[in-house]
């Protein structure tokens, strides 16, 4: 359980600008967060517990309905259906809300930037961050709850070692089409 509230304490979310009622509401405000990992994922279960604390914390005012395995579809369609208005919050890492209008957010990703995740959550936490994140708002309709994730050091999984870069010469390697992750591989 200690690893899913650290999981879920290190997620990220966007969600739409659209007026919120009040808790009070006769009927809950239900939200749908659409993710693109399995069930099985820690990313997932996380979620899960998330949406059972709001639910506690809003005392049934606000419900959250969690969707995994691109049930309302990849990524970019969860975003775009944030962007029209609809009641539903995703994931999202910096490489992608960059291309919604906040280029610089990109940076977050790359590579050797930050050597502890102290140093991490004080950049997420900048006044320079915070600008990129309300430029994205503006540009977008994107809203950043919050940064504090982190997946893990980044792998390249494999069936042998790579103990210099020299080794990856020549080879293929599949990564998200994120233009960071990608430039970071071709270099």
């Amino acid at each position: 359980m200690k690893r899913i509230l650290l999981v879920l304490a290190i997620l990220m979310f966007v969600f739409t600008v659209a007026g919120t009622a009040s808790w009070a509401a006769s009927k809950p405000i239900v939200i749908k967060m659409g993710h693109v990992v399995a069930p099985s994922e820690p990313t997932h279960k996380a979620a899960l517990e998330w949406a059972k604390q709001v639910k506690a914390r809003t005392k049934g005012g606000i419900e959250i309905q969690v969707f995994p395995s691109a049930q309302l579809g990849k990524n970019r369609d969860v975003y775009e259906q944030a962007r029209m208005g609809a009641h539903v919050v995703g994931q999202i890492d910096p490489g992608y809300a960059a291309e919604f209008g906040s280029p610089n957010l990109s940076v977050l990703q790359g590579p050797f930037l930050i050597n502890t995740m102290t140093e991490y959550n004080n950049l997420v936490n900048s006044e320079l961050v915070k600008k990129w994140n309300d430029q994205l708002l503006e540009q977008s309709g994107l809203r950043i709850l919050t940064w504090n994730w982190y997946f893990g050091s980044r792998h390249i999984i494999s069936d042998k070692g790579f103990k210099t870069v020299d080794a990856l010469q020549g080879l293929k390697i599949r990564c998200p089409p994120n233009p960071v992750w990608v430039d970071t591989f071709k270099t």
